[in-house]
C-alpha cells in the first residue's frame, strides 16, 4: 500500500466534516456541511519545530480550513499543513 511521508515542517491531517444531521435530527443545509477546522493527525514530517513534536499520529487539530494544501489520496480527501498552520490539539 503507497503512503504519504509528509517533508520537513508539514503534517498530514484528515480533515473532520460537520455532520449533515444533528445529534437531535435535524438535517443541515448542505453550505452547512463545510470543513469544521478539526482534522486527525495522519502522518508527521521529519522536522517538526520543538513545541510540535509532542503530536501523534491520531491525534485531532484545530486550523483555519482555508490553510494547507488539500491532496485527494487513493479516494481520501486530506490535506497538507505546515505545523505553524496549527492553532491548538484537542486533548481527552
Amino acid at each position: 500500500m503507497r503512503t504519504i511521508e509528509p517533508l520537513g515542517t508539514n503534517i498530514l491531517v484528515e480533515p473532520m466534516t460537520i455532520p449533515e444531521k444533528t445529534d437531535g435530527g435535524i438535517i443541515r443545509p448542505q453550505q452547512w456541511t463545510q470543513p469544521s477546522g478539526e482534522a486527525k493527525v495522519v502522518a508527521l514530517g521529519n522536522a517538526l519545530p520543538d513545541w510540535a513534536q509532542r503530536l501523534a499520529v491520531g491525534d485531532i487539530i484545530i486550523y483555519k480550513w482555508i490553510n494547507g494544501q488539500e491532496v485527494n489520496f487513493e479516494g481520501r480527501q486530506l490535506r497538507l499543513l505546515d505545523a505553524r498552520e496549527l492553532l491548538g490539539v484537542i486533548k481527552a
